[in-house]
């Protein structure tokens, strides 16, 4: 009978430590580096951007990656509600934008078909986000099962 009771206990501190060790690292941004992101994908989005306003010649992909990388540099910088639902509401202004620029210049049909769907999958992608991080604000959030279980015992 002790040894399946050492057999258990052993197994048992075996799987809790395996289950320790499995667990990913708490994911830390310094807010020096992220800052310098949001820069850094500023900066790039807005001379892509005056670069098409110009007329020059300008990739729909390109503004809308480096739109994406800005909104993801803010989202990394900030967790308040407020910073977060703005950095989006933001970056579908951008991507809204780019229907605009998208139509200012002439292109072939098929290709313009093409670049309609890119910009218009663009802007359902940046209200999607926006909707996640409003539902994200109204959840309250879930205690841990075991902290629950001690609070059921009192």
């Amino acid at each position: 009978m002790r040894r399946w009771l050492w057999l258990a206990a052993a197994i048992g501190l075996v799987s809790s430590g395996a289950a320790l060790t499995a667990r990913e690292p708490q994911a830390h941004t310094n807010s020096m580096e992220s800052l310098e992101r949001i820069n850094l994908a500023r900066e790039i989005y807005q001379e892509l951007e005056a670069e098409a306003a110009n007329g020059d010649a300008f990739d729909i992909d390109r503004l809308a990656l480096w739109s994406k990388n800005w909104l993801d540099a803010e989202l990394d910088l900030g967790n308040a509600p407020e910073h977060r639902t703005s950095a989006c509401q933001q970056h579908l202004k951008r991507t809204e934008k780019l229907a605009l620029l998208a139509a200012q210049r002439a292109k072939p049909a098929e290709e313009d078909k093409r670049e309609y769907k890119a910009v218009r999958f663009y802007i359902l992608e940046a209200r999607a986000k926006l909707d996640q991080v409003r539902r994200e604000q109204t959840q309250t959030p879930r205690q841990p099962p075991r902290f629950q279980m001690l609070r059921s015992e009192r």
